[in-house]
């Protein structure tokens, strides 16, 4: 942030003499003679960290000032630790708000974990904690959500409007896109606004950030209902994410896949649009070894299943050439539950270090396994994608049951190409001809009004328009087609 801010002033004030930036190589503490790394950590510390996900954690964040922390689990499922607390009082951390939101983010993955664990340590030190300097940690609520309004209130008004919220989610590094009509913005403030005021009063912005036990990031996820450019084939990727976006896609999807993918061709197209990061949604997948081609991966065959994801995330931002992944799939579950849970375990890892925004899971057929997952996941998924057809289970009916129990958005590919023994039939094509639109038109806007997301993989760039141009279908029409998938 440092450095976009300050390169971004030098830029508009057309400055001669100075720039760009230095952050980038400025050591931080704790960098002294630093190597990437856990286990030399593990070697000199008194006390063994015997959690490899909190040892990786604190060297990520501490690098060797980790020595002077301890273990002590500060919030259950997640890496951060006790002694983090008192540490991070050396080193400016103020209050429980700033601890939980700024230094570990574990307000924004899960709000509730949060909470708990604010009380939970109130409530065995007795109060704030002095740092070695004697100043102290204030205790905050955070029943105000993971930023209190008055903190938002730019005015002072002791409300939030519009504009205070845009803001708002701006600096929690979740802006909303402002391509669209209506907004994203303007569709959440509507749903926040409960007395339809114009204002948002503290309650109703606490209850909108913790979404009912969702995340902030899920709520603007699902958000999203334009349907994504998958591009293909893959020899054509750049021309053809370049052509989706300049007719209006804003969501690309994408694998970390070489076999199928080409991500880098992803990343050089969403550059050279000249479109803002923050206007873009792309969501790209860790493959498992059993869906990759062996002379072309992307990671280490030998290494665990955390190590393949770890190098599959940074492949795919180095790719994409972005320092964030809106959503990360896990492109299909592993051959057991307990093998799915830790390579999910350690997607969840990089929602906690800012790398992915949410989580998703893609080609998963069975309704009880995606259910156990929704059930133990500390991060919850936000999306699944699969093929929406009729040879799984009468158009996945069992699984999209389960996403609307859990809040999880279905994102449906082969929409069309699936279904063209409906799209040729009677029922579709009166729609259609009542609307002066076709076929695919209609049935993209039926499965968006199921409350899916299509996934458009046409290479044509009329066509792309017209997936962006879809008719309004009215309820009795959604009802007449609904009975087509049973």
């Amino acid at each position: 942030m440092a450095e976009d801010t300050v390169n971004r002033v030098i830029k508009e004030k057309g400055f001669k003499d100075v720039g760009p930036c230095v952050t980038r190589h400025l050591p931080l503490i704790g960098s002294e003679n630093f190597k990437p790394g856990y286990r030399g950590l593990r070697s000199k510390t008194k006390e063994p960290l015997h959690r490899r996900d909190v040892a990786e954690h604190l060297v990520r964040a501490y690098g060797w000032r980790a020595l002077d922390i301890s273990c002590g689990v500060f919030a259950a499922g997640y890496p951060f630790i006790e002694e983090e607390v008192e540490y991070c009082c050396g080193e400016y951390c103020r209050s429980v708000k700033d601890m939980l939101s700024l230094r570990m983010r574990l307000a924004y993955i899960n709000s509730e974990a949060a909470k708990e664990a604010a009380t939970a340590y109130m409530n065995e030190f007795g109060g704030p904690v002095p740092d070695k300097s004697g100043a102290k940690l204030r205790s905050a609520t955070l029943s105000s959500g993971a930023l209190g309004v008055a903190e938002l209130d730019a005015d002072g008004s002791g409300y939030l409007d519009m504009r205070e919220v845009g803001q708002a989610a701006s600096r929690l590094g979740f802006p909303f896109a402002n391509s669209k009509e209506p907004s994203e913005l303007t569709a959440s403030f509507e749903l926040m606004d409960s007395t339809k005021s114009g204002r948002i009063t503290e309650p109703e912005f606490v209850e909108w950030w913790n979404g009912k036990g969702d995340s902030f990031h899920k709520q603007l996820h699902d958000s999203l209902k334009a349907p994504l450019h998958a591009p293909w084939p893959r020899e054509r990727t750049y021309e053809l994410v370049l052509a989706a976006l300049r007719a209006g896609f804003r969501g690309i999807d994408t694998a970390c896949q070489p076999k199928h993918y080409d991500e880098a061709a992803v990343g050089a197209a969403l550059e050279t649009s000249g479109l803002r990061r923050a206007d873009l949604y792309v969501q790209t997948k860790y493959t498992p070894l059993a869906g990759q081609d062996p002379d072309r991966l992307p990671y280490d065959a030998a290494a665990e299943v955390e190590e393949q994801v770890k190098q599959s995330v940074a492949a795919s931002l180095r790719n994409l050439r972005t320092d964030y992944l809106d959503c990360l799939l896990l492109h299909s579950p592993l051959p057991s539950h307990e093998q799915t849970l830790r390579a999910w375990r350690q997607m969840e890892a990089h929602v906690a270090a800012g790398e992915a925004r949410a989580l998703g899971l893609s080609n998963q057929y069975d309704a009880a396994a995606l259910e156990r997952l929704c059930e133990e996941a500390s991060v919850k998924p936000s999306v699944v994608q699969n093929r929406f057809v009729e040879e799984h289970g009468r158009h996945d009916v069992a699984v999209r049951a389960v996403c609307e129990r859990h809040g999880v958005r279905y994102q449906a590919f082969w929409a069309l190409t699936g279904n063209r023994r409906i799209l040729q039939g009677r029922a579709v094509r009166e729609v259609a001809k009542a609307h002066g639109a076709s076929a695919e038109q209609v049935w993209l806007s039926f499965v968006q009004a199921l409350g899916i997301t299509p996934l458009s993989g046409t290479t044509d760039p009329n066509h792309m328009a017209q997936d962006l141009a879809l008719p309004a279908l009215s309820a009795a029409e959604v009802e007449r087609l609904q009975h087509l998938i049973g």
